[in-house]
């Protein structure tokens, strides 16, 4: 911020001008009075000179008015003399004044009593032969100061007194805000106005303005304030400007009782930094804004107000001065900050003081001279209203964070008037709360009576809720009699509350936000067609569950038995992935949650027989949404449940019904849906619940379960749920996806030796369904050729499903015997994963009778084929195997032939009788031997 202090020098000395050879360095001056009663008057004679000029010369005042009075006053006293330089600390004492070298600048006060014998129209005045010279004007011509006084009629009038006792300089090229203070003590309204500077020849005699400039418009853009005489401007050329401003006062009946004026010198040089600047003033309580700097306040209503200062320039520091205690009887000016400063005016307003223009000067630390900022508030002080507006109270309200706006006016408490303003940090806010585009904090509701200055504001804070939550619905053909409440965890009192507003056979998503704690959810399906389902569970893309009770909604009201609660924020423990969402569920088989850090700490290394906590485990709940079902289950540490190895797992597995079937642990039922959640459990300190996931008890179904793609984040390499995957190319992660295995309960015969997967790719909305033919292996490397089927494409996503056999393919699990991809709408073989073909590798369409898999040849022929006979010749197999399975398969995914032929020493030859019973097309021959596949296709030509 600092400047050179040469080239600053330099600068304020060519600023300041060269002395009049004729007299003093007049700077400007004003001429005030107060009537002491009985019609006598003190006047009050300031001047302001510059130090360069001569010695102060005698004064005169000159009194006349329109009675034919006419007289004056020689060698009027000096009363004081004060150094009203504008200079900082460090350079103070080293003025022009004192000698030094900084532009120094003296204010001169003279004072007389004088007795003016009633009359309508007094002027007294003061002239001079010259002043400086000045940027505006020609010449260097002579000052001239007068005043007006009306004592007629036993008028007893104190004229406006002027706070600022100093010649001001300002920057050039910065904004300037100056005020000189003027206040009347009478509190008679002030009207402010840029008048031509004068002098006396001998009348008063306006002065002659360069081009550009007159007395309205002293230096170019400047601005005044008619209510409060505040200046504001932005200079662009250094020198001395005369400004001159008179103040007319007036009485109650709005009749002129008096004038004074201010002749000043503004000295515009160039600066150390920037100067001070405001935005004006902020009401924070009990007053109304009038203006830019005026403040309506009534009588016996305390109110605060703050105003700020801020300098652009780095580590400036700024003080904050007022008159507001001198002249508001019980007021306080507190100032808090240094960059920004802020000055807060409190007071409680009384008629006794009906009017006062308070000053504030903001002064940075700039050296050596230092930059001044000054302002006026207004006070208008108007009688208490009869009945005051009420606001109501302050209250607070939670809104939603990706909910919609929210109504601030809900948030007061009382009995508010309508019809008020709403602002956020001051500034101007419409009634309603946006969580999308607003920031949660103090809104204020001020609502301003008849009388202007009467007004009463509360606050509503807000905040945003903590949780936010989304309520699928899974509507039926008749959503409108579904309705959902959440209540308190005690169940008796309503927390939010909606009625379902989707379309009928859709899915919708309600968005409920709660802070932390414990709540009840109920959904009621009154007509018992509405609603097929529905789901809690956390907000965005992968929010977890808190209740799933997906396709399972039951006639009447779905709720937790036993005033059942969720909780909010939800916990981190759940069941591992293979054990979440499992529908084939059979009684004595380990539920198993993931482990806990904190409950596998607490176990004692030892084996079987070392001693353990009893308070330490997992709580295993269990429960049907539909209400039909609770129980709460714990295992600790200390306890088998007949799972063996003993580890600091083994609380983490629930077998499923091995406890005591009685009312009070009643077995899980068969054939229901029900949710499990888990949280910890550590030396008796519970955790929070963790997500929750299905699961059902079904015998038929584990004997011959639902499979799907793997979706175990938990598994990176094999997952392959929603990925991106390329098509072509060697065997690679690249082109891979994979099934998640069976979990068949009881075991299939043989060892399993009889399973195959079949893996189906659907894009619904383009009729595409490829189903590609069985094969042994949990693994499908996405590379196959044109000849063995419709291939993917780039830039597609497709839908992909897998089901299992038990018997090399005659029957499957699901959607058998009926064909994968017929009849429309197909249905469907489980959990669906996306998977989108990023890119494809380009492979050979050309048909082909040889194939190679491993070290084995396979040889197919005729080909194309009258469906008579199919020769088919295989080399190169294991000892070991010893059959091998044909099938051959329409595009439908429908498997027409079924053969398994014995191999011998490891190679085949055979004619496979097709007996004209295949009709004419395309079809996938799929061979397996062992661990190996082929797949091959076949064209039948009759």
């Amino acid at each position: 911020m600092q400047r050179s202090l040469t080239l600053i020098l330099a600068a304020l000395l060519l600023a300041w001008s060269a002395p009049s050879a004729k007299a003093e360095h007049y700077s400007g001056g004003s001429l005030t009075y107060a009537c002491i009663g009985n019609n006598f008057y003190r006047f009050y004679l300031d001047l302001y000179l510059d130090c360069t000029g001569q010695a102060l010369t005698p004064q005169r005042l000159n009194f006349s008015n329109d009675c034919g009075v006419v007289f004056s006053i020689n060698s009027l006293p000096i009363t004081f003399s004060e150094d009203v330089s504008q200079l900082c600390p460090a350079s103070a004492g080293n003025s022009t004044c004192d000698g030094g070298v900084f532009p120094g600048v003296r204010h001169y006060r003279f004072e007389t009593t004088v007795f003016l014998s009633p009359c309508n129209d007094w002027t007294i005045s003061w002239d001079i032969c010259c002043r400086n010279t000045m940027q505006n004007i020609f010449l260097n011509p002579g000052m001239y100061i007068g005043a007006t006084v009306n004592n007629a009629g036993g008028v007893c009038d104190r004229s406006p007194v002027i706070a600022d006792n100093a010649i001001p300089f300002v920057c050039v090229n910065e904004p300037v805000l100056y005020n000189a203070g003027f206040s009347d003590p009478d509190g008679n309204r002030m009207s402010f106005r840029l008048i031509d500077a004068r002098f006396a020849l001998p009348a008063p005699t306006p002065v002659q303005y360069r081009n550009g400039f007159s007395g309205a418009v002293p230096i170019p853009g400047i601005v005044l304030d008619q209510a409060t005489g505040q200046l504001s401007f932005t200079p662009t050329v250094t020198g001395n400007y005369v400004v001159v401003i008179e103040v007319t006062t007036y009485n109650a009946a709005n009749v002129p009782i008096g004038t004074v004026f201010r002749d000043l010198m503004m000295i515009v040089v160039n600066c150390a930094g920037s100067p001070p600047v405001t935005a004006g003033p902020m009401v924070v309580s009990g007053a109304g804004v009038a203006g830019t700097y005026g403040l309506d306040v009534c009588d016996g209503v305390p109110f605060c107000v703050d105003i700020t200062f801020a300098d652009g320039d780095p580590g400036a520091l700024i003080a904050l001065t007022s008159n507001a205690v001198a002249l508001l009887p019980g007021a306080t000016f507190n100032v808090v900050g240094g960059d920004p400063v802020v000055g807060t005016l409190c007071w409680t307003p009384s008629l006794a003081t009906r009017s006062r223009n308070v000053r504030i000067t903001a002064t940075d630390d700039a050296c050596p001279i230092q930059n001044i900022a000054s302002v006026s508030l207004l006070i208008n002080v108007a009688p208490a209203p009869t009945v005051f507006p009420d606001a109501g109270s302050d209250g607070s309200l939670t809104a939603c964070p990706s909910g919609p706006q929210v109504a601030l006016f809900g948030g007061l408490g009382g009995t508010p008037d309508g019809g008020g303003s709403w602002s956020y940090m001051g500034a101007p806010h419409g009634p309603n709360f946006d969580p999308l585009t607003d920031l949660p904090g103090d809104y204020v509701y001020t609502v301003t009576g008849a009388s202007p200055c009467a007004s009463a504001s509360a606050t509503v804070s807000v905040g945003l809720f903590e949780n936010s939550l989304i309520l699928e619905l899974q509507n039926d053909i008749d959503p409108a009699a579904v309705i959902w409440e959440v209540f308190d965890e005690s169940g008796t009192s309503t927390v939010d509350a909606g009625s379902n507003v989707f379309p009928a056979n859709a899915i919708g998503t309600q968005t409920i936000c709660l802070g932390d704690g414990c709540y009840q959810l109920r959904v009621t399906d009154g007509a018992g067609d509405g609603l097929l389902g529905y789901v809690l569970r956390e907000s965005g893309p992968n929010g977890r569950r808190f209740i799933d009770n997906t396709a399972n909604m039951s006639t009447g009201a779905s709720q937790i038995a036993n005033g059942g609660t969720f909780c909010v924020p939800m916990g981190e423990i759940d069941l591992i992935c293979s054990n979440c969402d499992k529908l084939d569920w059979v009684s004595n088989k380990y539920l198993v949650c993931h482990a806990d850090p904190a409950v596998s700490a607490v176990w004692v290394p030892g084996g079987a027989n070392s001693v353990q906590n009893g308070g330490t485990g997992y709580a295993f709940w269990i429960f049907d949404p539909n209400g039909t079902y609770s129980l709460r289950r714990f295992r600790a540490h200390n306890q088998s449940d007949g799972y063996s190895p003993a580890t600091a797992t083994r609380a983490a597995h629930l077998k499923l019904n091995g406890w005591s079937n009685s009312a009070l642990t009643p077995h899980v039922p068969a054939n229901v849906l029900m949710n499990v959640r888990v949280r910890p459990v550590v030396l008796g300190s519970l955790g929070e619940w963790g997500p929750a996931c299905r699961m059902m008890i079904d015998p038929v179904r584990a004997a011959c379960p639902l499979v799907n793609l793997q979706d175990d984040l938990a598994n990176p390499s094999d997952f392959s749920c929603g990925v991106d995957r390329t098509f072509g190319g060697p065997n690679s992660s690249a082109n891979k996806i994979v099934a998640d295995p069976p979990q068949f309960s009881p075991a299939p015969l043989a060892g399993g030796t009889g399973l195959r997967y079949q893996f189906r790719f659907r894009i619904p909305g383009e009729n595409i369904c490829i189903v590609r033919p069985p094969q042994t292996s949990p693994t499908l490397y996405l590379n196959w050729n044109a000849n063995s089927g419709p291939q993917l494409e780039a830039s597609k996503t497709y839908e992909v499903e897998v089901r299992v056999s038990k018997d090399q393919g005659a029957t499957w699990c699901v959607d058998a015997p009926s064909p994968a991809c017929d009849p429309s709408p197909v249905t469907i073989w489980g959990k669906t994963c996306s998977v989108t073909i990023g890119g494809v590798v380009q492979l050979g369409t050309t048909s082909s009778s040889i194939a190679t898999n491993g070290n084995g040849t396979l040889t197919m022929f005729p080909n194309p084929n009258n469906g008579e006979q199919l020769f088919i010749s295989l080399t190169e197999l294991a000892p070991e195997v010893n059959t091998m399975s044909v099938d051959i398969y329409d595009l439908t995914g429908k498997r027409i032939v079924a053969r398994t032929i014995a191999i011998t020493d490891g190679a085949l030859n055979t004619a496979l009788s097709l007996n004209g019973d295949v009709a004419s097309g395309l079809y996938m021959v799929n061979i397996i031997a062992g661990e190996k596949t082929w797949t091959e296709r076949l064209v039948i030509q009759r």
